[in-house]
């Protein structure tokens, strides 16, 4: 029964985790990432390089939200503003990563990958 029971949540979170991640993903293309882009470009003068950071931060947060429903998160020293110019650098464990500057507080970061 345990085993069935491991085999249930592991199907549930899978199935629950990447249709989250389709359905993130779709709304905010259509909903989001197309008005706010048009409204930071033009009414508000960013340059294409800034929204596109922007955009990519908020879906970041976006997935920081979705995965607090299956994997509880703990932040740790992220109250401060870091100084700037500062250079981040995450150890890629996996890839989700990249998705976790989400969570800085500042939206306006640069990647560098090869």
């Amino acid at each position: 029964m345990n085993r069935l029971w491991n085999d249930l949540k592991t199907l549930w979170l899978n199935a629950g985790f990447y249709s989250g991640l389709v359905f993130i993903t779709a709304v905010g293309i259509v909903f989001v990432s197309v008005p706010v882009f048009c409204w930071m470009r033009w009414v508000r003068g960013r340059d294409n390089g800034q929204t596109t950071r922007y955009l990519i931060w908020l879906y970041g947060r976006a997935w920081a939200r979705f995965l607090s429903f299956f994997v509880p998160l703990r932040l740790e020293n992220c109250g401060n503003k870091p100084p700037k110019p500062c250079i981040f650098v995450p150890n890629h464990q996996s890839f989700f990563d990249t998705y976790c500057f989400g969570f800085l507080p500042e939206p306006d970061v640069v990647f560098a990958v090869r």
